[in-house]
């Protein structure tokens, strides 16, 4: 689904199915966080964008506690803190700035063959 960029048709079924003993594994966890953000995207209502951005952040946080080895775990986690941080203060925007810098450094150093790690790491 996540391929085909049926974004809402993947949290149907995640919301269907989140007590699924599958679904608390940290490799599961980071690819529904990738959904939550991606939907985020291409919504319009703002509220909304902001509940996916932060039911995001949540599942990659959880999966960042077994999956400190997975590389894709701290860029996304990177990546959905930065937009969380969107919706707080600026000195919260500034603090939780310097945590997505460490964890874009840490997924190039898990992973320097993937060039979006990379583009995150110099783009921030």
């Amino acid at each position: 689904m996540f391929d085909k960029e049926e974004y809402q048709k993947a949290y149907d079924y995640i919301e269907q199915n989140k007590t699924n003993e599958l679904f608390q594994s940290y490799y599961i966890r980071w690819r529904i966080a990738r959904i939550f953000y991606k939907l985020s995207l291409i919504t319009k209502d703002k509220e909304l964008k902001k509940k996916l951005v932060e039911e995001g952040f949540e599942q990659v946080k959880l999966s960042l506690d077994g999956g400190n080895h997975i590389y894709s775990v701290h860029k996304w986690y990177g990546i959905l803190l930065n937009e969380k941080s969107q919706y707080t203060s600026t000195d919260e925007q500034i603090r939780s700035a310097y945590e997505v810098l460490d964890h874009f450094e840490e997924a190039v150093r898990l992973n320097p063959q993937d060039p979006t790690c990379y583009y995150l790491l110099g783009s921030w």
